[in-house]
């Protein structure tokens, strides 16, 4: 959560190739990102909080470990380009 104070203005972020479990990350801090590059992660849900992205407008989840996608994730009316290829998906 807290690592993001006074981050509000942040428009990207890149966490790519990081090896990363989980994300714990308050959306509602950085809540003006439009670019989120999380693939190539082991990533098996995303936090609902993601909801808080609503500026949102590219998302890469590439080559996670991702089983589905939170019914939160579909109220991100401004996405643009999505990638979610190379993930465990059963079910959207």
């Amino acid at each position: 959560g807290s690592q993001f104070n006074g981050l509000a203005n942040l428009t990207t972020l890149w966490l790519a190739y990081n090896n990363l479990q989980s994300l714990n990350i308050d959306f509602s801090k950085v809540n003006k990102l439009r670019n989120l590059f999380i693939q190539y992660n082991q990533l098996n849900t995303l936090p609902d909080n993601i909801s808080n992205l609503r500026d949102l407008e590219v998302l890469n989840l590439q080559g996670n470990r991702l089983r589905n996608l939170p019914l939160a994730f579909f109220s991100l009316s401004k996405l643009k380009y999505l990638d979610i290829s190379n993930n465990d998906l059963i079910q959207m």
